[in-house]
């Protein structure tokens, strides 16, 4: 904005005031000089505002209108497929995902077979090296898939399945393990704004 309010003009000179117009002000307070339209990042709460268009009051930018939930769903989002065994009788971990994001809630899936109709194997969900699921078993070689459903898994988090056999000569075998979630954005605007 030039010294006419509008566009910037050959008798325009670069100040700060100027400056401030065109970019991002940042601090913990809001600036003393404002003008319309102007961005100011609030360092202590960390939240983007822009100056109306009146030069009045600091609204939220529109990304603060919105609210990020995550759901346990169907949607897959993160997989490992591979078959993975084990004749260990304690839990062994079989299988491992990295959280690419931080998740209120997941639903975790995976497939457990036997090697041997009669001997039972089991599979626990792990996260980061502590059980945190229901003990499902099988006893018979066709594969049964089990879901269940977690709280608070933070980004970088492992998930992980762990698993081990009755009987060691004969296998436990892990397959299609699998994130499922939905990420919500809801629109909630802010009720009021800063003057």
């Amino acid at each position: 904005m030039g010294s006419g309010g509008t566009q910037w003009g050959s008798q325009d000179s670069i100040s700060v005031a100027r400056m401030n117009q065109k970019t991002v002000y940042i601090s913990d307070s809001a600036p003393a000089t404002t003008y319309a339209g102007m961005l100011w990042y609030d360092s202590t709460n960390n939240v983007l505002y822009e100056r109306n268009g009146a030069d009045t009051a600091w609204l939220p930018s529109i990304e603060e209108w919105f609210t990020i939930t995550e759901i346990a769903s169907d949607t897959l989002q993160q997989s490992n497929d591979d078959l993975t065994e084990t004749n260990n009788t304690s839990y062994t971990k079989l299988k491992e995902i990295t959280c690419n994001v931080a998740l209120a809630n997941v639903r975790v899936k995976f497939a457990l077979a036997s090697e041997h109709t009669g001997v039972t194997v089991y599979g626990k969900v792990y996260k980061d090296g502590v059980a945190i699921g229901t003990e499902r078993s099988r006893n018979t070689t066709s594969y049964a898939t089990f879901s269940e459903d977690f709280a608070t898994v933070a980004v970088g988090s492992k998930l992980q399945i762990y698993g081990k056999t009755s009987n060691e000569p004969w296998f436990m075998y892990c397959k299609n393990f699998r994130l499922y979630f939905t990420i919500l954005r809801t629109y909630a605007p802010f009720s009021n704004s800063l003057t």
